[in-house]
């Protein structure tokens, strides 16, 4: 576990200092006109975990290792004046590591365009690719997508799966995470992240 540590730091070192909200938004001028609103549901935790265990934790965006949400909410709330978080993710108030490696679940084609949250329309991106690609269609902006490399990256859920219960109480939200990653496990018990199959 010092290990995933130490190379977390030596990640965060890393953090490029453009501010997350100069990403830009391309989604309208990648169509050339506004897509209708689409009802925006959360993506559930558990499919979430399996897109991001397909995808290695790898943005297939820009190709980073990214990092399980959950797992930086611990370091936060182990350093949180070093590390912080805001619940409502303002830049200002949220340490800059969320925004490049935390990992999300993105729609290659977005809920407004007819895409399904879907395992199969489902990729893993570094909060900062999915924020410049908005509501775009993946084929509209041009970018290519990556397959995730052999190497194998849990994106720190081992480390959270073995630090969670302790820190739950400062953090109840925690619970629902804790709970996926157990039901992920139950379903794939040792999973070998080199060997999945990228979509």
């Amino acid at each position: 576990m010092l290990e995933e540590i130490r190379a977390l730091a030596a990640a965060l070192r890393e953090v490029e200092k453009d501010p997350p909200r100069e990403a830009q938004r391309i989604s309208r001028v990648a169509s050339g006109k506004p897509h209708p609103p689409a009802e925006r549901r959360a993506i559930p935790f558990r499919l979430q975990l399996k897109v991001f265990r397909r995808d290695r934790f790898q943005c297939r965006y820009c190709g980073i290792r990214t990092v399980f949400v959950p797992a930086l909410r611990l370091i936060s709330i182990a350093f949180p004046s070093e590390f912080p978080f805001d619940p409502q993710w303002r830049v200002e108030k949220t340490h800059r590591a969320y925004w490049r490696f935390a990992a999300s679940a993105s729609h290659l084609l977005p809920l407004g365009r007819g895409g399904k949250t879907e395992k199969t329309n489902l990729v893993t991106a570094c909060y900062r690719c999915n924020a410049a690609k908005g509501d775009a269609a993946f084929e509209d902006i041009g970018w290519l997508l990556l397959s995730p490399s052999g190497e194998p990256w849990d994106g720190l859920v081992g480390a959270f799966r073995r630090l969670a219960p302790i820190a739950v109480s400062k953090a109840p939200s925690l619970r629902v995470w804790i709970r996926a990653v157990e039901e992920a496990d139950a379903l794939a018990p040792d999973v070998d992240f080199a060997a999945r199959p990228a979509p």
